[in-house]
């Protein structure tokens, strides 16, 4: 796992995973590339499915011994019966809840949008926030309005904890949002749907 509260040169590349007709040879395929964090989302599966698919790229990471991080998005109870970590939005548990349920050793992210106020009661719970969207995203029908540049590098200035900047971000915006400084730089649709990592984690 890469420490969260190390300065990094370079923001990581973070995957968030979407359905997808190869799902598990395109997920892999990255995660073999070099991606270090990968958050499994999938509304429209099941638990059972969801425990099945994550558990195949567990098993995946550990035959090939690497150290990426996975997280599931929202599901405390498979993530719980996976020893993993979640990420939560604003209208799911509260970190401090998923805390006490996953125990003290697995990572916790919370989108916060820009609300820098909400940080401090939740801040021993969670290892990193995300803000955003940046950019229009077809991935959340429910996206919040997006954030202008020089908003996510005062956010990431001021944060107590590591920024992960999400929301339609792809190739052709990337520096942009490089050069704010987040910790991370989350993609789904640039990630799930490329054939190639040039621009993307180069």
């Amino acid at each position: 796992m890469i420490p969260f509260n190390t300065p990094l040169n370079r923001p990581i590349v973070y995957l968030v995973t979407h359905p997808h007709p190869k799902w598990f040879a395109q997920v892999t395929w990255l995660i073999g590339e070099g991606i270090p964090f990968v958050q499994i989302r999938d509304k429209t599966a099941t638990s059972t499915a969801l425990l099945k698919k994550t558990e195949q790229v567990l098993n995946f990471i550990v035959q090939q011994d690497l150290s990426t991080t996975v997280v599931l998005n929202d599901n405390v109870q498979v993530a719980k019966d996976l020893g993993v970590g979640v990420h939560l939005g604003q209208s799911d548990m509260l970190p401090e809840d998923a805390r006490a349920i996953l125990g003290p050793d697995v990572p916790i992210g919370w989108t916060i949008h820009d609300d820098l106020s909400l940080v401090a009661s939740q801040a021993p719970h969670i290892q990193y926030v995300g803000v955003g969207p940046m950019f229009p995203t077809t991935t959340k029908r429910d996206a919040k309005p997006q954030l202008s540049l020089n908003r996510l590098e005062s956010v990431c200035a001021q944060s107590p904890l590591p920024v992960v900047a999400i929301g339609g971000i792809n190739a052709s915006n990337i520096d942009l949002v490089r050069q704010a400084k987040p910790w991370g730089i989350a993609m789904s649709s640039a990630l799930m749907n490329t054939t190639t990592l040039k621009g993307l984690y180069d």
